[in-house]
């Protein structure tokens, strides 16, 4: 800081150690991969299930994926991560509905973060109120059960992709003028 300069004359480009841009990038790139593997998740499942179909998966007794199949080895390392990742998943049905409800929290938590509404940006306390008011609304709405708390997560990721393509890749985030 110069003399002379306080604090309020200085504009607040930067939140901590990166810029309002590099954060917005970040932040897409993050989504885009949790989207990414969601996705990779789900074509595993099918790919699993339908080798489950065909017989060509094997298991023991106790209905658990054996340690050996009859795929070829470097196929048998990638089904056997794939068995213990995405075991789960075969049940998830998408839910248009809590998906959108996803979307929407996703675009509006950015979108009050870009604009610095309530000082969010700049306030880490004020940040984790927003986010728990978030969760407990979640909550309070029934997002307790497995199919809609996916469809939630992979909505508010899919809706930070779309936001931050338009405000952190192709414009600068929102600013709070």
């Amino acid at each position: 800081m110069r003399s002379g300069e306080t604090v309020t004359d200085r504009p607040l480009v930067r939140t901590g150690m990166f810029s309002r841009r590099t954060r917005a990038l970040l932040d897409l790139v993050a989504n885009v991969l949790v989207v990414g593997l969601q996705l990779f998740f789900r074509l595993e499942s099918a790919r699993l299930e339908r080798l489950r179909r065909e017989g060509d998966l094997e298991s023991d007794e106790e209905g658990e994926p054996a340690g050996e199949t009859s795929l070829e080895e470097a196929d048998d390392a990638r089904t056997a991560f794939a068995l213990g990742v995405v075991d789960g998943m075969e049940d998830v049905q998408i839910r248009f509905r809590w998906l959108l409800v996803g979307v929407t929290s996703g675009v509006a938590y950015r979108a009050l973060y870009d604009r610095d509404v309530g000082s969010i940006r700049r306030s880490l306390a004020r940040r984790l109120l927003v986010l728990g008011t978030i969760w407990t609304v979640w909550i309070r709405l029934g997002i307790d059960d497995r199919d809609i708390s996916h469809n939630v997560g992979l909505g508010s990721s899919i809706g930070a992709v779309c936001y931050r393509a338009k405000y952190g890749l192709f414009e600068e985030p929102s600013a709070s003028e």
